[in-house]
């Protein structure tokens, strides 16, 4: 509404851009060059869908049993890690 009247509504949704999650990254792989006995290198492919925004960074998680998984960093930006101190 402005000072001459009301406009049809508009539709719904009608060009709104909902942000939805990035697919999960590609490849992952260990890189046996950073592993030692405590720690691990992981380096990944960033998503091929981020639905037309960037992805922002990562959360990176381990599990020594594949159901309790534990985050080691949430703050992860470039498309490898080297988890320390395992």
């Amino acid at each position: 509404m402005n000072l001459y009247g009301l406009s049809n509504e508009s539709l719904e949704g009608g060009q709104a851009i909902i942000p939805s999650v990035p697919s999960q990254p590609l490849y992952l792989v260990e890189t046996s060059q950073k592993r030692s006995k405590d720690s691990l290198g992981i380096e990944w492919t960033a998503p091929s869908e981020s639905n037309g925004f960037p992805v922002q960074g990562y959360v990176v998680s381990i599990s020594m049993n594949d159901e309790d998984y534990k985050v080691v960093s949430d703050s992860v930006i470039q498309t490898n890690y080297v988890a320390k101190d395992l």
